[in-house]
């Protein structure tokens, strides 16, 4: 049975105007509007919440628009809840099966880890039936090389928008890969390979409901950013809690590989806070500029003096990390 035909859809009037809002500049805040209706049409297709991390957008090549491309994620927990919908769905009554090898332990796999199995059940003609899945560890684990093993080399091209060259990384002679620490792999490298067994078996069992569909952590190799936007969110579901966490004289900003990482910065005080974390963390400048170009775009917007030092500080940091 198929669980999408089976349940209504809330429409759009099952989100205020505000939540819309929030939902835009949030879960799917580098969609155009026609890539957000497009993204609403799923949520309300498959009665999923983006504002509670069950389903959000990313957009690769966001600057390239011959290759720019929309994925819709469907984390775990909205994988689940549709497939309870459907009425033939059982859950794992057993623990995940995990391979490991002491052959495969280093800097790419800290546990040794070869693959995750994860065991569902549908029920078909009178009778439930085990829907296997494995997902091997070295397809999916977002291996890479550190910034500073890189050379950069000019491409021949420059950007639009500043002329300035453009620059490609290429590995030096000796370059060592590692795993991506931007990731949750090297803390949760256990949670997030089981996850893509989990969203592989969902496939499986249910074609229908889930194809062509993703969970983040499958798409961490192919070097999507930390899904940022669903936690901003879950902080602040409504204009309410945005005042109560100090949205209103503040800014929602992402320093990654920070123990505090994703957080309410008081205007005033982000310039200073991201002069440190450059200071601290040169070699993560581009990354930081990445998953923060709604809000240096938002801080420009309120305060332009203070943006401006902000944004020479961190096209200084680029200048010397390409060195």
């Amino acid at each position: 049975m198929n669980t999408l035909a089976k349940t209504p859809t809330q429409g759009l009037a099952h989100f205020t105007p505000q939540q819309l809002n929030l939902i835009q500049r949030t879960t799917a805040r580098d969609c155009n509007p026609a890539e957000f209706d497009e993204f609403m049409h799923v949520c309300n297709r498959t009665n999923l919440d983006p504002l509670r991390r069950q389903i959000y957008a990313v957009i690769y090549n966001k600057n390239n628009a011959q290759k720019r491309q929309m994925v819709i994620i469907i984390g775990i927990d909205g994988y689940r809840a549709i497939a309870d919908r459907s009425g033939n769905y059982r859950p794992a009554d057993k623990s995940t099966e995990f391979v490991c090898k002491d052959d495969l332990k280093g800097p790419t796999n800290p546990l040794g880890i070869e693959s995750a199995t994860v065991t569902l059940y549908k029920f078909s003609h009178g009778d439930w039936f085990p829907v296997v899945a494995t997902a091997y560890w070295d397809e999916y684990a977002p291996i890479t090389t550190p910034d500073n093993q890189f050379d950069w080399i000019e491409t021949g091209d420059t950007w639009p928008d500043t002329g300035k060259p453009k620059k490609t990384k290429v590995p030096k002679e000796g370059a060592v890969a590692v795993l991506d620490t931007s990731s949750k792999w090297p803390k949760m490298p256990r949670q997030m390979i089981e996850k893509c067994a989990t969203a592989k078996a969902h496939r499986a069992g249910w074609p229908d409901d889930f194809s062509g569909t993703y969970d983040e952590a499958e798409l961490d190799q192919m070097k999507t950013v930390e899904l940022s936007a669903s936690e901003w969110a879950e902080h602040a579901a409504t204009e309410d809690r945005l005042v109560k966490i100090g949205g209103k004289n503040a800014i929602m900003f992402d320093f990654p590989n920070d123990d505090l990482g994703l957080r309410m910065v008081p205007i005033g005080e982000l310039p200073d806070k991201v002069f440190e974390f450059l200071k601290e963390n040169p070699d993560q400048v581009e990354y930081l500029e990445d998953r923060n170009r709604v809000p240096l775009q938002e801080f420009w917007a309120l305060n332009k003096s203070d943006a401006l030092e902000v944004k020479k500080a961190i096209e200084t940091a680029k200048a010397k990390s390409s060195e």
